[in-house]
């Protein structure tokens, strides 16, 4: 069985960014977070309605590596 593999894009807007044009390491929480709202309205509902059926999803951990970014940008 194939899977297609989820891939979300996101808009870097200037307040998310440092003075060196990099965006600001905290702020990658957030763009997961987002990610993840995405991911589940792709499977077919938002984490609204899975909570509202009883079903949570918490984050319980979450490491972060900083690498040299895959994609050069401006802020």
């Amino acid at each position: 069985m194939a899977t297609t593999a989820f891939q979300y894009l996101h808009r870097v807007t200037y307040a998310e960014c440092t003075a060196g044009n990099h965006i600001y390491y905290s702020r990658y929480l957030d763009i997961l977070e987002a990610a993840r709202g995405e991911f589940f309205r792709q499977l077919g509902a938002p984490l609204l309605q899975w909570q509202l059926e009883g079903i949570i999803f918490p984050v319980i951990e979450c490491r972060v590596r900083y690498k040299t970014p895959r994609v050069t940008t401006t802020c």
